[in-house]
């Protein structure tokens, strides 16, 4: 049987009934004149444990605008992105498509002049789309399916553009501090 159930919901008009049915379930649970009694707190608990465990917020973040996954294992529900984040951390660098002299000679071209012109105080970047990752990548003849795999893990380390990598995610993909 599958670990995971997602639920995605395409249609902007059932999105928007689905997030303010998510506001209005939020808003029960968690009434805006609370005034705490002894009484009140035991509800408020008993209130957060069930809206947590509900398919209405990510257990992450507060996010509640969001396809989401239920992980069965955990009994939690994930918005897709901190689900796939959380997977790509958990993996074992052997599971990683680039491996450590890749991934060092990467972020060497990367900070280089080819790539964000890092020079200590200022740099330049490609943007979300990764022009100069995908660019480097390109030159060290990554096949693009792995490329991809490779921006997904870099994302799910902080690194959204070509210079967040250097500032975010180098050091979870070296698994060693490094001095950009």
């Amino acid at each position: 049987m599958r670990h995971e159930r997602t639920v995605i919901i395409k249609h902007p008009w059932l999105r928007r009934m689905r997030d303010d049915l998510r506001r209005l379930y939020r808003k029960h649970f968690f009434p805006v004149n609370f005034h705490p009694t002894a009484e009140s707190e035991e509800i408020l608990k008993k209130n957060s444990r069930i809206y947590r465990g509900s398919i209405c917020e990510c257990n992450s973040y507060t996010r509640i605008n969001r396809n989401m996954i239920y992980n069965k294992p955990e009994g939690k529900w994930y918005c897709l992105e901190c689900y796939q984040s959380m997977k790509a951390q958990n993996t074992k660098p052997s599971d990683w498509p680039l491996n450590r002299a890749e991934i060092r000679t990467f972020i060497k071209e990367l900070a280089g002049p080819e790539g964000c012109q890092y020079d200590g105080r200022q740099w330049r970047s490609g943007g979300k789309e990764f022009t100069y990752a995908r660019k480097i990548l390109d030159s060290m003849g990554i096949p693009k399916d792995k490329q991809e795999d490779f921006l997904s893990l870099c994302r799910a380390f902080g690194g959204y553009c070509d210079c967040e990598i250097l500032m975010n995610a180098v050091s979870s993909l070296l698994g060693e501090e490094t001095l950009y």
